[in-house]
């Protein structure tokens, strides 16, 4: 797996990209809780001027969580850390809001060629709704050292 370069925290990423990092977080623990997050999650899509992202982003969480080989990544909402699995999803949707400019292809190792094809199509969607409403999720470069260490 690749390391990622700067930003590391939350508090350090522009909106679209807090945005995407807290959805994904809040998808998550909903899973792990049993508890359904998904008013809250509609809802701030919606203030943030973006509600067609929240079906784009379910069905993205639900093929990476169903098919993942290997766990994923995905932080607790308040955790100021980046996980490289979170940066890798920002660097999908980051290739595919400006293709040609790299991006990361969907947890390769990690999902079957079918659950990756999906995936990526899912994150077209979140990328055509976030470009729509001038949300960028800029790209991830690789990191100069070696990863940090998180408990969780």
């Amino acid at each position: 797996m690749r390391a990622f370069a700067e930003p590391s925290t939350f508090i350090e990423l522009p909106f679209g990209e807090q945005l995407m990092l807290w959805a994904m977080r809040l998808w998550m623990r909903g899973l792990r809780d049993g508890t359904s997050d998904q008013t809250i999650l509609g809802t701030g899509f919606k203030l943030a001027g973006v509600p067609a992202a929240h079906p784009a982003l379910d069905g993205l969480m639900t093929v990476i969580t169903t098919a993942a080989t290997a766990p994923i990544d995905i932080r607790c909402p308040h955790c100021p850390d980046i996980s490289d699995d979170e940066h890798l999803l920002m660097d999908v949707v980051a290739g595919l809001q400006s293709p040609g400019r790299g991006g990361s292809t969907l947890f390769a190792c990690r999902l079957p060629p079918a659950a990756r094809r999906s995936g990526m199509e899912l994150a077209g969607r979140l990328a055509t709704v976030f470009s729509g409403a001038g949300l960028m999720i800029r790209p991830r470069g690789p990191a100069l050292g070696p990863g940090k260490s998180t408990i969780h």
